[in-house]
């Protein structure tokens, strides 16, 4: 895309002015009383009243911005909104649940990030943070945010919260962990980079790593034990990835996830799609198991 190649020279410094995003629009720099929203959560406020750290506002067709001076502000809208088309179409939603623009704030480099996960009693081993309709990340100056899995893991929490609603733990981490692999492989492809199978490996769970899906599912916080989260993350996203080539289609998948954000348990919400497969939860998990053991899976 010969438009992103060519903002990436251009730098936030605190000026006001509008940029072409192509296809995605415009991303306008502005004064922060001129945005379209100006109503802080906790943690925004926090955020930009912290000391020494110099913020540049913005916005684009779906997002407003905050970012710490310095940062790369076109090229990381562009990417905001590529990878919002793009998670959006692949995951079959449209609807919108809410009015007005998502928001992100976007630190330069570990420093301020740090100071800010700190203040907000974040986990430690946590590099961004989402609350809402709210993403909080950072990264340095000229990071290329189309090759990494991490961006569009959290933008896709932002489209999850705001097209389907609230959805347990593991559903949540496991649909941004499925689409943040599955857009960078993407991009890496398209860079010209044809075996991004092996930059993107397949992930496997052992029997002896499996955490069971009565606990998986129900699961109210992250593990306690760090080596424990990547299993989490890993067989969340599994899990996802086996929904979806059980379904046959995005519809039937969605339709699995709009009932667990009703609040339908994962066993209930099971059944009503994915019971014309399964004939009951002790059958699903022992063919999950099987499959997220292994260490090449079908596509």
């Amino acid at each position: 895309m010969r438009a992103f190649i060519l903002l990436l020279a251009v730098v936030c410094h605190g000026w006001a002015g509008e940029e072409s995003l192509g296809e995605f629009g415009t991303f306008r720099t502005l004064e922060f009383d001129r945005l379209s929203n100006r109503n802080l959560s906790r943690h925004g406020a926090l955020a930009l009243k912290m000391p020494g750290v110099v913020w540049v506002h913005g916005e684009s067709t779906h997002f407003i911005y905050h970012f710490e001076q310095g940062f790369l502000c076109p090229q990381f809208a562009m990417t905001a909104e590529l990878f919002y088309r793009n998670i959006k179409a692949d995951l079959g939603i449209g609807e919108d649940s809410q009015e007005g623009k998502a928001r992100i704030y976007v630190f330069l480099g570990t420093n301020s990030w740090n100071e800010f996960a700190c203040s907000a009693k974040l986990e430690k081993w946590t590099g961004a943070f989402q609350n809402g309709n709210e993403l909080f990340v950072s990264g340095r100056a000229n990071q290329n945010f189309e090759l990494t899995a991490s961006f569009p893991h959290e933008i896709t929490h932002l489209i999850v919260n705001r097209f389907i609603g609230d959805v347990p733990l593991w559903l949540n981490e496991g649909i941004a962990e499925y689409e943040g692999r599955r857009q960078r492989a993407f991009f890496l492809r398209r860079h010209g980079k044809a075996n991004a199978r092996f930059v993107v490996p397949n992930r496997s769970v052992s029997r002896q790593q499996f955490i069971p899906l009565a606990e998986l599912t129900t699961m109210a916080d992250y593990p306690a034990d760090e080596s424990r989260v990547r299993i989490f993350y890993a067989e969340a996203e599994l899990l996802v990835r086996y929904l979806v080539l059980q379904s046959g289609s995005r519809e039937k998948f969605l339709e699995f996830v709009k009932l667990q954000a009703q609040g339908l348990a994962f066993v209930t919400a099971l059944q009503k799609v994915y019971g014309d497969k399964f004939r009951d939860l002790v059958a699903f998990e022992k063919a999950f198991a099987d499959y997220a053991a292994l260490e090449t899976k079908p596509d």
